[in-house]
């Protein structure tokens, strides 16, 4: 578990220090996104939240009406829903928009930005809100010392001096400003934006957001956000005022109908009354009728007491046929509530009959009239229409029905009072009409008085628990935010970038690279941006970089060198052109020589030799080639010493051969190398690519030691398997080292190599090919 967690710690490391390389990218990324950052709070309006709160009262809560156990149970039923839409509908917006002129819209301009204003600083008077076009007008008005400028629709204005007033002109505006104010003010540009009123209200419904506070809350948050506080301000409190108004017209509307119910029917109860009156009149002077002698007899008393249930009964009768006639011509309008009719169904019926009216007319101001809630409401409301009736009728016939039982009983009685004569009984029937026509006319008194009180001492329908208040911080931009976002934005930007060029980066860049394919990695050798003639390890006393980083690759080296040999042949190549191979070999060679070994370096590059170029000699002298096409030929004779060591010897490779592959297995390569063991320490070979020619190949089986040379930055990672397999398949030690370490601009870093490994024929050699060839220079 510690090995994989080292390995989990190993991979995170590599990856930070991998990215880390791109420390200015970063840097630059950052400066850039914080500057954007800055200019966009620079110039971006401070957007402020206004907030209010209110609380929704009972609308069907009377204010005379004394608690029963009906409304002590009774939960509030409030539709807090319907209240919200009710608060954003249009009748209720229009109002806050006509009271607040707020189709007139103001802003100071300046040079880059422009600010909502609540009004202008400057005496102004709109004259109509007239707009034939039904499109937002911008005006642009400008005080200038001399003179004002209103341009509009491309058209400019001029007014002379500093007022609109008594000047001829066709604006829906009039303005002036003192010259002294004009001077003291910072800003004496403005715009005035003319909005139509639909089009305005429906962006008030955009930025207007209306929510409960909770779910069991009968609380309402009302928020707007604009730029300036006031103005937000402003728009909510008069929200909630035009709101609070519609909820008190509506409960007035059903106090107002009970009052113009009972002043309809006073008349007709005056008129009953005048004529009973004057009928007893006139049968009492007919009569001689001065007064009635009481009677004290059990039937009379008892007679009396049914007479009493009688009058109920008859009043009840007369009531419910005066609301039959009601209810009946109604359409749609409120019905007379409160007359307390001795029906619970029929007074229940009528209170729901009367909120679904109200609800009616709240939704037909925003819908039409097929809109399918409408219509739903219409066929709730002929139903309860009909239900009422229909309770009416019944209740109708029920009081009928008890006024015959309560008559039969009179007439019972009646016939005890047979000895009182018959005028006596008509007077007292005419007496009797008029107790219940009077009764009944001082019960609508009654009703009509508590209706006229309640419509003047109306509720509000909520309660503000909060009037709107503003921020003190703005609500956008959040600088804090948009800091931060910069800031990860910045690291992400890049950070994306790098990975996808690492993506689809095939280069090898770090010793994890190698690692990842197990090989054996024996050295490796930092950039050095010099000359190439500076890169050669000449002086055995140095001591710098160069010369450090190849003596640890010679000890390296001497750890995959066979104890049982006399001598040691080293490999040294590449997989492709242009990884230093050359170089590299060279600097092996001296490393070992400067140590006291004696060393042959062995130019076996036979296609495009590079070896002659460190020490300016010609590629064409005799060499390699020579012997390899004659082993008659003695090679030690072209063995080169262009360094001060006396323990290195070079064999260039010689004049280019069109055959190089089969001189190369021809036999005399493995005659010069068993005879070079004899005399030197290590035998270094520099030799041809692997990938691009055979010819390396073929040598692979003649040495003890295969060093292939990678580059950072240039050797492909899909080499790495080549190398791999070569290890695996080959009984020679196999070490890689890698060549380029450090190398600034690793990613994405141009060389100008190329994979071509061709070359053209200039020299020719007599030996039965009848071919000659050059090749350019490999650059290390």
């Amino acid at each position: 578990m510690d090995s994989i967690n080292n390995n989990y710690a190993t991979i995170i490391r590599n990856e930070f220090y991998k990215y880390l390389s791109f420390w200015k990218w970063y840097l630059l990324s950052v400066i850039i996104f914080i500057s954007m950052s800055f200019i966009f709070l620079r110039y971006t309006h401070n957007v402020y939240k206004s907030t209010a709160k209110i609380k929704m009262l009972d609308k069907n809560k009377d204010q005379l009406l004394m608690p029963t156990a009906q409304n002590i149970f009774n939960n509030n039923q409030i539709n807090l829903e319907n209240e919200i839409e009710i608060i954003k509908s249009y009748p209720i917006l229009k109002k806050v928009v006509d009271e607040l002129n707020l189709t007139y819209n103001f802003y100071s301009s300046g040079e880059i930005m422009t600010t909502r204003l609540v009004k202008f600083p400057f005496n102004f008077v709109h004259k109509s809100l007239y707009n034939p076009l039904n499109e937002k007008i911008e005006y642009n008005i400008k005080f200038t010392e001399e003179n004002i400028l209103i341009e509009y629709n491309d058209k400019t204005v001029k007014f002379t001096g500093h007022s609109t007033i008594k000047q001829n002109h066709d604006l829906p505006f009039d303005c002036s400003w003192d010259i002294d104010n004009i001077i003291n003010n910072s800003y004496t540009s403005f715009t005035l934006e003319l909005i139509p009123e639909k089009i305005f209200i429906e962006e008030l419904k955009k930025n207007l957001s209306v929510s409960v506070l909770g779910k069991k809350s009968e609380i309402i948050s009302i928020n707007y956000i604009s730029e300036n506080p006031k103005y937000s301000e402003n728009i909510i409190n008069s929200l909630i005022r035009s709101f609070n108004d519609d909820g008190v017209n509506d409960r007035q509307l059903v106090h107002q109908r009970t009052i113009s119910f009972v002043n309809e029917r006073f008349f007709d109860l005056s008129v009953q009354l005048d004529s009973i009156e004057t009928k007893k009149q006139k049968y009492k002077l007919e009569n001689n009728f001065i007064d009635i002698e009481s009677n004290s007899s059990i039937s009379l008393e008892l007679n009396s007491k049914y007479n009493e249930e009688l009058f109920y009964n008859e009043n009840q009768i007369i009531l419910s046929e005066m609301l039959l006639v009601a209810y009946e011509e109604n359409d749609y309008d409120l019905l007379p509530a409160n007359i307390l009719l001795d029906n619970n169904s029929v007074n229940e019926l009528t209170n729901e009959y009367n909120d679904l009216v109200l609800k009616r007319r709240n939704l037909s101001l925003n819908l039409g009239e097929n809109n399918t809630t409408l219509k739903n409401i219409d066929i709730n409301l002929n139903q309860i229409k009909s239900n009422i009736i229909s309770s009416v009728k019944s209740y109708i016939l029920q009081l009928n029905k008890r006024k015959q039982q309560l008559s039969n009983l009179n007439s019972k009685f009646n016939l005890d009072l047979n000895k009182i004569p018959e005028k006596e009984k008509v007077l007292r029937a005419i007496e009797r009409n008029q107790i219940i026509q009077e009764k009944l006319f001082l019960y609508l008194l009654q009703k009509r008085e508590e209706a006229e009180v309640n419509y003047a001492i109306t509720e509000p329908t909520v309660k503000v628990v909060e009037y709107a208040i503003s921020e003190n911080k703005p609500h956008y931009p959040n600088r804090s935010i948009i800091y931060f976002l910069s800031l990860v934005f910045a690291f992400v930007f890049p950070s994306t970038i790098i990975y996808l060029i690492l993506l689809f980066d095939t280069k090898i860049h770090s010793r994890h690279d190698l690692e990842n394919k197990n090989l054996n990695i024996v050295g490796e050798i930092p950039f050095f941006d010099l000359p190439e003639t500076e890169k050669v390890f000449t002086n055995p006393d140095d001591r710098s970089i160069i010369s450090e980083s190849f003596r640890m690759l010679m000890s390296n080296v001497r750890y995959l060198l066979k104890n049982d040999t006399k001598s040691n042949v080293i490999l040294v190549t590449s997989s492709i052109k242009g990884e230093g191979k050359t170089l590299n070999a060279l600097n092996l060679a001296l490393s070992f020589s400067s140590v006291g070994k004696k060393v042959l370096l062995l130019g076996c590059d036979l296609r495009n030799p590079q070896l002659h170029k460190y020490f300016n000699y010609d590629k064409n002298v005799p060499g390699l080639v020579d012997y390899l096409v004659d082993n008659k030929t003695e090679w030690k004779k072209n063995i080169l010493h262009p360094f001060v060591s006396q323990n290195l010897d070079i064999l260039l490779s010689g004049p280019l051969p069109p055959n190089p592959l089969n001189l190369i297995n021809n036999g005399n390569i493995d005659i010069l190398l068993k005879d070079a063991r004899k005399t030197y320490d290590h035998i270094i070979i520099d030799s041809a690519p692997t990938l691009l020619v055979a010819d390396t190949q073929s040598l692979i089986s003649k040495s003890d030691i295969l060093i292939f040379i990678t580059r950072c930055n240039v050797t492909e990672k899909d080499v790495l398997s080549h190398i791999s397999k070569v290890s695996e398949e080959s009984e020679t030690n196999v070490g890689v080292v890698l060549n380029g370490v450090g190398q600034k601009n690793s990613y994405g870093y141009s060389y100008g190599y190329r994979y071509g490994y061709g070359y053209n024929y200039k020299y020719s050699y007599n030996y039965g090919y009848g071919y000659g060839y050059s090749s350019d220079d490999e650059k290390s």
